[in-house]
């Protein structure tokens, strides 16, 4: 079984959709992080900020969920996805090779 030490996931459609959680998501986030898997997120976000993108996202969505420093929201990096600098800085951040 291949393991992993480093998991990111974007928010729309793969975590929350329509301000609601995607069904099971919450139960694979816990048994990742249970299991020693670091959680990170990778979002565009527009304009919004970290407060006002929480406004959008389930009343029990909380973003320190994740492993410090491994959420990188494009408002707050300014890079979006599909650029590849925001992949890049999130490996960097999360201190692992992407060929492992």
């Amino acid at each position: 079984m291949r393991s992993f030490e480093t998991i990111f996931f974007d928010i729309g459609d793969t975590l929350v959709s329509q301000g609601n959680w995607v069904r099971g998501a919450t139960d694979i986030l816990d048994a990742l992080k249970s299991s020693g898997v670091r959680l990170g997120l990778i979002s565009n976000t527009g304009n919004l900020s970290r407060d006002q993108l929480q406004n959008h996202l389930p009343g029990d969505f909380r973003f320190d969920s994740f492993d410090d420093g491994l959420v990188l929201l494009s408002s707050e990096v300014g890079i979006e996805k599909p650029h590849l600098g925001i992949f890049l800085l999130a490996i960097q951040r999360a201190g692992i090779s992407p060929w492992r």
